[in-house]
């Protein structure tokens, strides 16, 4: 197995590369181009790749844990029961990503981009989104608990049957946003959020 532990990468270019189960631990990544690289399984546990770029490539059962992904370019990424827990993804964009069963324990997401993603029975949670952008994502069955979503863009977002216990949804926009059979309980927080139109957990439709 191909061995980067703790190398330093900065600027490099693995383009479509084929790195299925490779050892990056700690290495540093920043501003690297892994466009569409195969890479299922590899360890990226504490790497830095700041503001690299990641279209479209395949990191399924990946370990990122600890990993600095601040701006990257996760775009169309495959990211299926990836390990992002404790990850800084500040500013990142993961739109259209596929992350069914990803885990993202208090993951910081600040600002970041998960328009259109795939969350289903994603956990998340501690996960910081304040002001993310979650218009159109699909969180059916995600664990949600723990979660700031302050501020978040939230607009036709499924949530069905998602777990959304102590989460802070205040300042959320929720428009047309279906929340049918999800779980919150009293500390859920909605608080100046804008549910016009979203599917409410008891089947109401909020006006």
């Amino acid at each position: 197995l191909a061995n980067f532990i703790g190398a330093n990468l900065t600027q490099g270019n693995l383009t479509a590369a084929t790195l299925t189960d490779a050892g990056f631990r700690a290495t540093n990544l920043l501003r690297a181009n892994l466009s569409q690289v195969q890479a299922q399984g590899i360890n990226l546990g504490e790497a830095n790749l700041e503001r690299s770029r990641c279209q479209n490539a395949d990191f399924s059962q990946a370990n990122f844990g600890r990993a600095k992904l601040i701006e990257v370019d996760l775009s169309g990424a495959i990211l299926i029961e990836t390990n992002f827990s404790n990850a800084i993804l500040n500013g990142a964009v993961l739109s259209g990503a596929t992350l069914t069963a990803a885990i993202l324990h208090g993951a910081a997401m600040e600002a970041a981009d998960l328009r259109d993603v795939d969350l289903n029975r994603a956990k998340l949670n501690g996960a910081n989104l304040i002001n993310a952008t979650l218009s159109r994502a699909s969180l059916r069955g995600a664990v949600v608990s723990w979660t700031s979503l302050k501020g978040a863009n939230l607009r036709g977002a499924n949530m069905y049957r998602a777990k959304l216990y102590w989460s802070n949804l205040s300042g959320a926009i929720l428009t047309d946003a279906v929340m049918l059979n999800a779980k919150v309980n009293e500390e859920t927080n909605f608080r100046n959020s804008d549910l016009t139109g979203a599917i409410m957990p008891d089947g109401s439709t909020h006006e």
